[in-house]
């Protein structure tokens, strides 16, 4: 058996064993930092009190920040796409049952959206089936094994807070441990291994939350996810795989569906605005939130209640394509590089 293989059927031990890793990893390093270094040596060997009292303080307001925006994190969880009906795009189709496409959106040769045979609806946007959710997520972004939770638009905003504050606690530990360090010696021939330990941690931790979030500054302004950023990297390795990046354009001049391909030359997000838009689309519009960790809470609803605007159902999941993106399309259009071309009375049947 497979790691790959063995880490599916295990996937319910993996959740929680790695979390709880993390979560025994913080206890014991609040503990050393602030037992062995704090009150042993600075507060009692030293007798820096004030400053002692103040090191523990912070680390303490800053390990009940990061845990609960941690449960923050997995009790939002990352949001549940509304099922999408399919879209009225043949003659045949029941009125009924059927929903009003939106202008662009990612399809097949043929122009049909992506659908989910698991949630028996169409994936709007950037939704992507979660097997740990056992539903559609929008905006899915990754699996965090560290943390034994999915993000995606509702609890994203909330993880690159965990991120941010957690390399903010890790670099004062790493810093305080860094600057104690000589006079620690002058007291005792051999210096403490538990805070050799931290030091060690919380260097290689510091390292890792620091580029993570330096990372997500840079996937956000360019209006990536996580997932985003492996597929374009794959597609410069694999040029072939541009015929996965296949959009569906209604062009209000001739009344016509035109169905695109994204070749390699065109980059980035297909979502992509002004690099500050695209921050506010992930953090919200008030910066002022940015570093306040408060969930968002919307209502939703699996079902689509018989709304047929797909803007209506998703909302506010909605994901607009980036006038970039439009132009693109325009312009291969009009040079006649489409590969499908379409009548849709879905259309022409809302507007009678």
């Amino acid at each position: 058996m497979g790691f790959a293989e063995w880490r599916l059927r295990n996937k319910y031990w993996t959740i929680y064993i790695v979390p709880l890793v993390v979560l025994l990893l913080m206890i014991y390093g609040t503990w050393a930092y602030c037992h062995k270094l704090c009150y042993e040596r600075v507060y009692r060997d030293f007798g820096h009190k004030a400053t002692a009292i103040g090191l523990i303080c912070t680390c303490c307001v800053l390990d009940a920040l990061i845990i609960a925006i941690w449960v923050l994190i997995v009790s939002c969880g990352p949001g549940h796409q509304p099922g999408v009906a399919p879209h009225l795009l043949v003659d045949s189709a029941d009125l009924e049952n059927t929903t009003v496409a939106p202008n662009c959106y990612q399809s097949d040769p043929h122009g049909y959206p992506v659908w989910c045979s698991n949630c028996q609806s169409l994936k709007v946007g950037r939704t992507k089936h979660s097997s740990h959710q056992g539903h559609c997520v929008p905006r899915f972004d990754h699996y965090c094994v560290w943390l034994g939770a999915v993000i995606g638009f509702k609890n994203y905003r909330l993880f690159v807070q965990f991120v941010f504050y957690f390399a903010v606690l890790l670099m004062i530990v790493w810093i305080t441990i860094s600057v104690y360090i000589r006079d620690i010696r002058q007291y005792h021939a051999r210096l403490n291994a538990n805070l050799i330990v931290l030091l060690i941690i919380s260097g290689i931790g510091w390292l890792m939350t620091s580029g993570l979030f330096v990372s997500y500054i840079y996937y956000m302004s360019q209006n990536l996810t996580s997932i985003e950023v492996i597929d374009l990297k794959k597609r410069k390795r694999t040029p072939e795989l541009s015929m996965q990046r296949l959009y569906c354009y209604y062009n209000s001049d001739d009344h016509y569906r035109y169905v695109v391909k994204l070749d390699n030359d065109f980059k980035g997000s297909v979502y992509k605005k002004h690099w500050l838009k695209n921050i506010k689309e992930f953090m919200g519009s008030n910066p002022m939130l940015w570093f306040i960790p408060l969930p968002q809470y919307w209502h939703e609803s699996p079902l689509a209640n018989g709304e047929r605007d797909v803007n209506t159902i998703v909302s506010p999941y909605q994901e607009e394509v980036g006038p970039h993106t439009i132009d693109y399309i325009k312009k291969r259009i009009e040079s006649g590089e489409y590969i499908h071309k379409f009548k849709e009375p879905g259309r022409e049947k809302t507007h009678l």
